[in-house]
């Protein structure tokens, strides 16, 4: 079973590395964006999706570990009642 989970990783793994490589080297044109009067370098549409991406997957992170930890201290309150009565 571990044979297979570690596989079945290391396909995917090397499935997103290759859809990866095939996307930064198809959209290899120079973009530059404006946002707020803000105008950015030009860079491949690759790197504006990967940055786009990481962006996206660390605030994503962040508020879920702001979730939990709302959720910890709503436990630990109630289990601390539980125990004073």
């Amino acid at each position: 079973m571990v044979f297979l989970k570690r596989a079945l990783f290391l396909s995917s793994f090397v499935l997103i590395f290759f859809l990866g490589l095939m996307l930064s080297v198809d959209n290899s044109e120079l973009v530059s964006l404006k946002f707020l009067g803000f105008h950015a370098r030009p860079w491949p549409i690759s790197w504006w999706m990967l940055v786009a991406f990481i962006i996206g997957t660390v605030l994503g992170y962040l508020i879920s570990l702001i979730s939990i930890l709302r959720l910890k201290i709503k436990l630990k309150t109630a289990t601390k009642s539980d125990f004073e009565k």
